[in-house]
């Protein structure tokens, strides 16, 4: 288990800097993992989201940033990831990337962004169970997971998540002694 903020920062013959900050996050099946998931949806999956908004388009600090989170049996991580544009310092795009997340914390999502997100769940679980053979591929790794009868109620799983939950496993998930952050930086 982490019990201190890790960094590390490396040099690179790449085009860009880059950030990476990563949190340890329960299992794949848990309802930490499925609020999670909702977070990093409502905070950059699509042009309207708020990592995506504040950080390229309002305020265009990177040409690129992301949310996301990974895990199955095993724990696993939320990792945010950012390509700074030139003249950005790292240390600025880690604090505008903290920023855009305290408010998702103090504010909770709103109901469109709930439902948005929602939608998108059930949408891709529809998508899903009409392709036999990513349905197979889906049951086989739900089955791996803890049982392939989870597949068919994973979608009313995600229903019971609420804005409120959300807000507060981010603020129990994002602390400094469960912080880990990669500076990769272009060298000179």
């Amino acid at each position: 288990m982490q019990t201190e903020r890790r960094v590390l920062s490396v040099e690179r013959d790449v085009p860009a800097d880059v950030i990476s900050i990563s949190y340890h996050i329960d299992s794949r099946i848990t309802r930490q993992y499925y609020a999670l998931d909702m977070a990093t949806d409502i905070l950059s999956d699509g042009v309207s989201s708020r990592l995506i908004q504040a950080l390229t388009k309002q305020n265009p600090i990177m040409s690129e940033v992301d949310a996301g989170v990974s895990g199955s049996v095993d724990c696993g991580l939320l990792t945010f990831t950012g390509t700074l544009l030139p003249g950005v310092q790292l240390s600025d795009a880690e604090a505008a990337i903290h920023q855009v997340v305290d408010q998702l914390i103090a504010n909770r999502p709103t109901d469109y962004e709930m439902q948005k997100v929602k939608n998108r769940i059930e949408a891709g679980h529809t998508i899903t169970t009409m392709l036999p053979q990513i349905k197979a591929r889906e049951l086989a790794f739900y089955e791996m997971l803890c049982n392939a009868k989870y597949f068919d109620i994973e979608v009313d799983l995600y229903d019971t998540i609420s804005g409120s939950e959300i807000s507060q496993t981010l603020q129990n998930v994002m602390t400094e002694t469960n912080e880990s952050v990669i500076y990769y930086k272009t060298k000179h």
